[in-house]
């Protein structure tokens, strides 16, 4: 510290001056040492002129400083000025020494802010050690703002402290320096930290039912999805940490086939080429601007071919199928399940999340119903055949049916056909049969012999050079199928052609069912006659790996509804003449001229009148040779085919 000192001459001489400390033996509680220096300490002074002089003091204790300094000027007495300073060493101190954050993440900068306090009435400088002490230092990277600076008398300059740990855990402390000027020893600061790793958590997000928190995590999709219906559950990943990062999504057993290539334009404004083979035809289309467009129900079927053309029968999209996940933010991962064939499927979906192991979501969809469709419908639905009205015993009156298989496996379809009958007090069928319910016949073999239990003997259950164990490990040799009653199993008088066929994959087929009218099947059925086929599948092959699928009587089978009637025929005859039919023939018309004519004729006209339902097939017989018909081809073996209410 320094003071400036005034002197002036109060007369007309020169004067010379000089200046120097006196050390002295203070009073106890104060101190007196050789501290000051005086610039200038000599010198002259012009008649009623001045100097300055500055004291600059710098003791080397702290304490009460109190000493003299001495003035002489030739020809004066001698003049004393005291001097006095109050010496203190910088009085900094932080507001807290020690820091502990409860819940710091990795990697992820966690700021806290201590205060840098001046007690005393000096200024001073501080400065942060960049190195560390502690266990824990290699671990943690500190950060001051500001770095340096400066503390003036009673001031209070806030520091924030930016801690980064890369190591999980509980932190000991580690001890941060700050060096004041003028105090041998630094600040200390202790810090400590929680420290938190990346942490994900999982649930689905099913608004039909409540989030458990102990439950075990399923995707579980049902087990009677419908065929061609997709299916889809989302997935809720929440980042309950401060930590960015990412979140990859697969399944492991059924992904969705790859996208196949888009079409090829064979040159500018020409057709797309696929499959090597220009299309130049118009198809039906929702926009005839656009050849190529699509209907949303064309556009989701050609996706989900597209989706399952590797002909696993199921697949699953995740979308999406990796996302970014910022802290504390939640990502929905949604799940759509396709199929195209039934089964029961299990699958894993497979969360992967940097730093993280991966997390494997048990999966499980089950689809229902009947890959077989009718192209009138696009469905599975039951259609309905009608017959409509017949004479008992016509001939015998066929339609055609047409399908596709659109599932990616051969099926084999078993038809058989059943009656309703009226007065049907049965409940249930219990069907048993041994071994396969629906064998596959071979092609000029003939039909094996269908096993019922009342005919069995001993030798059906003896393998020879097997054993009890081998039978055992191929199965139940028998079994029962319990079933809802609704018809009695007959070929008449509806029948199905054929009775066993195979289907390829993605193909058509076609069968033929017929009705042959009588006034039997009438008596027992009833009026409407009503009955129904039931087409029974039979896989040709087994199912993949993670995949099961139950076979003939076991899923649900291809129904066509048939309705028929049998009415008995009403012909009709209608005469122009009232008296009917009588020929009535005077003499006279024998008579021609002169001359007596051998023969003469004379006829009525009929009319014949269909007036039942069906259309009647018939042919009219003159017993008597005095009758003839005029029209011949009345007569004829094949007969007359007459429509439903018309008349010849």
């Amino acid at each position: 510290a320094s003071v400036p000192l005034l002197l002036s001459s109060g007369t007309d001489c020169s004067l010379q001056f000089q200046l120097r400390q006196v050390v002295t033996t203070p009073d106890s509680g104060f101190m007196d040492h050789p501290c000051l220096s005086i610039a200038p300490s000599s010198g002259g002074l012009q008649p009623y002129g001045s100097a300055s002089v500055v004291v600059e003091c710098r003791p080397e204790t702290e304490g009460r400083l109190r000493t003299v300094v001495e003035c002489l000027i030739n020809g004066e007495p001698r003049r004393h000025i005291e001097a006095r300073a109050e010496v203190q060493y910088p009085a900094v101190c932080l507001d807290q020494c020690r820091v502990h954050v409860e819940r710091a993440f990795l990697g992820i900068a966690v700021e806290r802010e201590v205060v840098l306090i001046n007690n005393g009435l000096i200024p001073t400088q501080f400065a942060w050690s960049s190195q560390h002490l502690g266990s824990s230092a290699r671990h943690c990277r500190l950060e001051f703002a500001p770095m340096v600076g400066r503390v003036g008398p009673r001031e209070i300059v806030p520091v924030t402290i930016r801690a980064t740990w890369t190591q999980t855990g509980s932190q000991p402390e580690v001890v941060a320096r700050c060096r004041v000027m003028g105090r041998a020893e630094p600040l200390v600061l202790l810090l400590s930290a929680e420290v938190l790793g990346l942490a994900v958590s999982y649930h689905v997000e099913d608004g039909s039912s409540p989030v458990v928190e102990d439950a075990p995590l399923t995707l579980e999709f049902g087990s009677d999805n419908p065929l061609g219906v997709p299916r889809t559950l989302s997935l809720a990943v929440t980042n309950t940490t401060a930590i960015p990062s990412s979140l990859t999504a697969f399944v492991r057993h059924f992904p969705p086939a790859t996208p196949p290539s888009p079409p090829v334009m064979a040159k500018p404004g020409g057709p797309a080429v696929s499959n090597g083979r220009a299309r130049f035809l118009l198809n039906r289309t929702p926009n005839i601007g656009d050849p190529t467009s699509k209907t949303q129900r064309q556009a989701e079927a050609v996706y989900r071919s597209a989706l399952l053309r590797e002909g696993r029968g199921c697949c699953f999209v995740v979308t999406p199928p990796s996302t970014a996940l910022p802290p504390f933010h939640t990502a929905t991962v949604t799940v759509t399940a396709y199929s195209d064939m039934w089964g029961q499927c299990e699958d894993v979906l497979v969360c992967e999340v940097p730093g993280l192991e991966s997390r494997k979501i048990p999966l499980h969809y089950g689809a229902s119903g009947c890959p077989l469709v009718f192209p009138s419908t696009a469905t599975s639905e039951h259609t309905l055949i009608r017959f409509g009205s017949h004479a008992p015993d016509a001939e015998t009156v066929k339609r055609v049916i047409k399908f596709t298989n659109t599932s990616p496996v051969e099926l084999q379809v078993d038809w058989r056909t059943f009656n309703i009958l009226q007065e049907d007090g049965q409940l249930v069928d219990l069907v048993s049969y041994i071994g396969e319910p629906f064998p596959r016949e071979t092609r000029g073999a003939a039909p094996r012999p269908r096993l019922s239990l009342d005919s069995l003997d001993d030798s059906v259950f003896q393998h020879e050079g097997t054993s009890d164990d081998d039978i055992a490990g191929e199965g139940p040799l028998v079994r029962v199928h319990l079933r809802s009653h609704e018809g009695v199993r007959s070929d008449k008088p509806f029948d199905i052609h054929p009775k066993q066929m195979v289907i390829p994959p993605h193909s058509q087929a076609t069968v033929q069912v017929s009705f042959r009218p009588s006034i039997r099947a009438l008596n027992e059925m009833g009026d409407p006659l009503q009955a129904y086929a039931l087409g029974y599948l039979t896989l040709q092959q087994q199912p993949l790996q993670h995949m099961t699928r139950k076979s003939s009587y076991e899923v649900q089978p291809l129904r066509i509804d048939i309705n028929a009637r049998v009415e008995h025929a009403n012909l009709t005859v209608e005469c122009d003449e009232d008296h009917g039919l009588t020929f009535n023939y005077p003499a006279s018309i024998l008579l021609q001229g002169d001359q007596v004519q051998a023969s003469a004729s004379r006829s009525h006209r009929l009319t014949l009148l269909n007036a039942s339902s069906s259309t009647l097939q018939f042919s009219l017989v003159c017993e008597s040779q005095h009758f003839s018909l005029a029209a011949p081809e009345l007569g004829r073996q094949s007969g007359v085919v007459l429509r439903p209410r018309k008349s010849t």
